[in-house]
């Protein structure tokens, strides 16, 4: 599995982005999404960018915390945005898929 700009949380992202909340009860949805990342056991990749003023950063940083793979790899994009990952380093970035994408028992 491969994720670009993901995110664990939809509550610290409503309030990152400053989205009107009040009254929301979105303990069953954090609790359901986490539940479900414990589950993930095949090999995931994360690239984000370590700029992204849309999903920070520690969002990924978390989503890696949180996902019960014993292969997960986290790769941060140095300066790039939510939706210029791909084009900010295109070596980076496609270097990392690449040996995700060869290794062994992969490929």
């Amino acid at each position: 599995m491969i994720i670009e700009s993901g995110f664990i949380s939809v509550t610290a992202l409503i309030r990152h982005l400053g989205l009107p909340a009040a009254g929301l009860d979105l303990a069953a949805i954090e609790e359901e999404s986490r539940r479900k990342a414990a589950q993930i056991s095949i090999p995931v990749l994360i690239i984000h960018g370590q700029a992204d003023s849309l999903v920070p950063y520690s969002q990924a940083e978390e989503l890696d915390r949180s996902l019960g793979s014993e292969s997960k790899q986290l790769v941060p994009i140095p300066g790039a945005d939510h939706n210029d990952v791909i084009f900010y380093d295109r070596e980076r970035y496609f270097t990392a898929i690449e040996q995700f994408v060869k290794a062994p028992g992969r490929a």
